[in-house]
């Protein structure tokens, strides 16, 4: 029995448009600050990538609060508001010329040797910017910058809350689908990025080739991502799961490939109350719960059996549907920490008394996404269809 789990951002998707949202909801907020345009390039968005930043929720939040941090550091006189909208105009008399990819850069890496203690990008980047702000300036002032840190990254995926997640959002979905989605009238008029920008990489050739397969069950295959999504039989609350994962599957003719996003994990959050972003990548629970889809289980199912598993030891019944005991899994990633959830998530199969050998394909083409592929020790491709033909052979 073969289950083979694809990431969709990066592996079949192009997330031109997820890139093009966070470059316009960084500039947003820097035109708002008289800074212009502030966002990273590419380049150092594969560097926020490769070191474990892959929501843009996340970076997007991040990337503002280190604007505000250098602004506030360069200028003492600079007293910030405890409110973000004058906190913003109160910046504007503050301008300030920087290399901000290079200073992006720096704290990705630092916010990614971090991880290892934190899990959560946003508050090891709070946690980073606060103890470098104590050590330059007075505890008063601290306070003034410790407000807004906490504003930005104690509620980076907050809808009701973040100021960059809530822009973001117009960007993703379109100003007409936003207000149908959240019920809210839009900000400011925008096309989607994700329609607009989003390109698939899957070859004609692939596309078939993988449905056939599907089709007469050769290979059970499952999305495993951290795109939002709208799980409706889960009665997923609309406000917290936009459908990002669906648009990309609509877009790329595998609507009906099961499918294990970050709206799901929302639901597992809130039936076992932690945040949602510990049973995602690298959690086991994210693989897990991936596996059983494909196995057929209904979305319920497959969410309960995977915590089951990873956090109680428990087999459910879905698992006795691996044939003679034995799952091969393919993993198709463009991030470290996706294979390493699905590695964690075979040892606990292993120990279940279900073999669960991985074959694992990377696939990106920054050296740093690359060079953090390699440390797993798998091979790793420019694009999917490379990665696929060496799968066939």
């Amino acid at each position: 029995m073969q289950i083979w789990l694809f990431d969709l951002d990066g592996v079949l998707i192009y997330p031109g448009g997820y890139r093009a949202a966070l470059k316009a909801t960084i500039n947003h907020w820097s035109r708002a600050m008289d800074l212009g345009d502030c966002a990273p390039d590419d380049a150092t968005i594969e560097i926020f990538e490769a070191c474990g930043i892959t929501s843009e929720w996340d970076s997007s939040a991040i990337c503002l609060a280190i604007i505000f941090g250098e602004v506030w550091r360069a200028n003492p006189a600079l007293h910030l508001p405890r409110d973000f909208s004058a906190a913003i105009q109160t910046a504007r008399a503050f301008p300030i010329r920087a290399n901000w990819n290079a200073i992006f850069s720096t704290w990705a890496r630092r916010i990614g040797k971090a991880l290892a203690h934190q899990h959560q990008p946003p508050l090891a980047a709070y946690q980073l910017l606060i103890a470098d702000a104590r050590q330059r300036s007075s505890a008063e002032r601290v306070a003034e910058f410790e407000f807004i840190a906490a504003l930005l990254l104690h509620h980076a995926r907050d809808f009701a809350h973040s100021p960059t997640m809530r822009v973001f959002q117009h960007y993703t979905l379109g100003s007409e689908r936003f207000a149908q989605h959240f019920g809210l009238a839009a900000e400011f008029e925008t096309t989607s990025f994700l329609r607009a920008f989003d390109r698939a990489t899957l070859s004609m050739e692939h596309h078939a080739r993988v449905i056939q397969l599907a089709a007469t069950r050769e290979i059970l295959s499952v999305i495993y991502t951290l795109r939002p999504c709208l799980p409706s039989a889960l009665a997923a609350r609309p406000e917290e799961n936009p459908p990002e994962a669906e648009i990309a599957l609509d877009m790329i003719g595998l609507s009906a490939t099961p499918l294990i996003g970050f709206g799901h994990l929302a639901w597992l959050a809130r039936r076992h109350p932690r945040a949602p972003e510990l049973f995602g990548k690298p959690s086991p629970v994210h693989a897990l719960a991936a596996i059983a889809r494909a196995l057929g289980a209904k979305e319920k199912e497959a969410l309960s059996a995977a915590y089951a598993l990873a956090q109680e030891n428990r087999l459910e019944k879905i698992w006795a549907r691996a044939d003679g005991g034995k799952i091969e899994l393919t993993v198709f990633e463009d991030s470290a920490k996706g294979i390493r959830g699905v590695r964690r998530a075979a040892r606990l199969l292993e120990r279940a008394e279900i073999r669960a050998p991985v074959r694992a394909f990377g696939i990106a083409t920054s050296e740093e996404k690359r060079a953090a592929l390699r440390a797993l020790n798998v091979a790793v491709f420019d694009d999917v269809n490379d990665a696929l033909r060496a799968a066939w052979t």
